[in-house]
């Protein structure tokens, strides 16, 4: 197993790699980026949404994760397992996320990876491609996450990650889901 570690954000970082893995397969393209919330992100009110982070919460949790997948569709096309997963996060859905205004562009972009992923699960089976979302549950990242009643410890989000995409076949390509292999509501 070979694990890289790239800004999204960098376009010429992501053109490097892409080249050093020009003509060898992916197994697996985990698409682990995100921008998460912090207080003063957290905005309460319209009135205190900042559109520059907004444009930097896309960057990250959005356009990042697809022009990554763009880089290495071709690879990931030449190898046996042919995966791509994006971890999302129940903010992304309109059905699942807080019923609160906070977290404005959080929300907003992991809304449009799932809805970048999903389009995009439209053309991966021409590549024969399998294409998912994951919803890694709460996991306690940070200090206000680590208060959440049920918030998982790093180790187990990412066991139950590994488990899950383990089990992943072509008829789950298109699926947003939860760490348990539920569907996610979009």
């Amino acid at each position: 197993m070979v694990l890289e570690t790239l800004d999204v954000t960098d376009s010429a970082g992501i053109g490097a790699l892409a080249l050093k893995y020009r003509g060898k397969p992916v197994d697996l393209l985990l698409l682990n980026a995100a921008q998460g919330p912090t207080p003063q992100t957290a905005v309460l009110s319209l009135a205190k949404i900042d559109f520059t982070t907004a444009g930097d919460s896309f960057a990250v949790n959005a356009i990042g994760p697809m022009q990554v997948t763009q880089a290495f569709y071709d690879s990931v096309a030449a190898s046996g397992r042919k995966l791509i997963v994006a971890i999302s996060s129940d903010s992304g859905s309109l059905e699942a996320s807080v019923k609160k205004p906070i977290l404005y562009n959080y929300k907003a972009s992991k809304a449009a990876l799932n809805m970048y992923m999903h389009t995009l699960s439209f053309e991966t089976p021409r590549k024969g491609i399998t294409l998912v979302m994951l919803h890694p549950g709460t996991v306690k990242t940070n200090p206000g996450l680590m208060r959440i009643p049920g918030a998982l410890e790093t180790p187990d989000a990412v066991g139950r990650i590994v488990a899950l995409i383990d089990k992943l076949t072509p008829a789950d390509n298109g699926r947003f889901m939860d760490n348990r292999g539920e569907t996610m509501p979009w």
